[in-house]
């Protein structure tokens, strides 16, 4: 039962703290909580990027939508499952389970 209890309380805890999102390197923002995002060739390829210089050193982390390709890097995909999770939960979406029925 203690065992329950504390995998209860660590997905409350998770849940309500959100998904941690610090920004990477070769991310491509594609929108901004102010609008469009600059559009520019940083980090190789014709990604997109927040106005707010390079890196993720003094950027203002609110509001920002980042797009997730599938041939990106498995941190990055992994991220979005951690998202999707949250978003299936509020909407009331079931969960697949793992083992056969």
């Amino acid at each position: 039962l203690d065992e329950d209890d504390d995998a209860h309380r660590k997905v409350c805890r998770e849940y309500r703290a959100g998904v941690h999102f610090a920004g990477w390197k070769s991310e491509r923002v594609v929108a901004t909580a102010f609008g469009r995002a600059e559009r520019t060739k940083e980090g190789g390829g014709s990604g997109f990027r927040s106005g707010c210089g390079s890196g993720s050193a003094g950027r203002d982390d609110a509001g920002r939508i980042v797009e997730v390709r599938p041939d990106d890097t498995i941190q990055h995909r992994r991220k979005v499952l951690q998202v999707k999770a949250i978003v299936d939960q509020e909407l009331g979406f079931a969960t697949a389970s793992k083992t056969p029925l």
